[in-house]
């Protein structure tokens, strides 16, 4: 919501900054991609949890046994976000001698079409039919 609303004032009312953005490297090399950056961002989830926890044990103890799941939620809400922001590692895909030779014999063909057939006089651009080129098939 804080980037459509920057966005649409930047648009609409100021016409300033228009062409200012953090990019996903940017935001990945903050420094705060810790735990404790997490509860740092995310400190009024648990605020809340224990806020709400106490009063309601003070008010109406018999609803806390109820209340308990979503406060314990909100309370782990910053360590729930940081654990689902990790990165999965993926496996590295076991590729036999064959998969490779293909691979490499599928990249010199498709550099070489473009190597061909995309030049100054085309617009450096890749054309799908062509006098000079004739699909399979």
């Amino acid at each position: 919501m804080d980037a459509v609303a920057r966005t649409l004032l930047r648009l609409l009312v100021t016409h300033k900054r228009l062409l200012e953005w953090q990019t996903s490297k940017d935001s990945e090399e903050t420094p705060r991609a810790d735990l404790a950056g997490f509860y740092a961002t995310m400190w009024i989830a648990p605020a809340v949890a224990i806020l709400g926890g106490c009063l309601l044990a003070r008010l109406e103890p018999a609803q806390l046994r109820m209340a308990a799941p979503v406060l314990g939620l909100w309370l782990a809400a910053p360590w729930i976000a940081w654990w689902i922001s990790q990165p999965i590692e993926a496996a590295a895909p076991e590729m036999s001698r064959e998969h490779l030779a293909f691979l490499r014999r599928t990249a010199r063909r498709t550099w070489h079409f473009f190597d061909t057939f995309v030049s100054a006089e085309e617009n450096w651009l890749p054309l799908t039919t062509s006098r000079r080129f004739r699909p399979r098939g």
